[in-house]
């Protein structure tokens, strides 16, 4: 799952990879591995090697926090929500209509 910010715009899934070699500091990936983890947890640690993003932990609960545009910081749950809400668009769109009712499953 990625999440990316360029000019304005809030990218999702394979806009937001794509973008990912010439705007790493705005592209953010791995946000199932940071969900529910703090930011000192020791899989965080060796993962933020790879990561182009600035990562910090988050004031109020030490959970894994990501810059973003704007000076704002967004933990992984917030990103994640971006991606479910673009999914619910995206479904929307190929319904006709508006999704109101969705099961979500993500493999273990």
């Amino acid at each position: 799952t990625t999440v990316g910010f360029a000019d304005g715009e809030t990218l999702l899934g394979e806009a937001a990879a794509a973008q990912a070699a010439r705007n790493p500091k705005l592209t953010m990936s791995d946000l199932l591995l940071m969900l529910g983890r703090d930011f000192d947890d020791p899989v965080v640690q060796a993962a933020r090697s790879r990561w182009g993003f600035l990562t910090s932990a988050a004031e109020k609960d030490g959970a894994v926090s990501v810059a973003v545009p704007g000076g704002k910081t967004h933990t992984a749950v917030r990103l994640l929500s971006l991606v479910v809400g673009g999914l619910r668009g995206a479904a929307d769109s190929f319904c006709g209509a508006p999704v109101r009712e969705v099961v979500l499953a993500t493999p273990a």
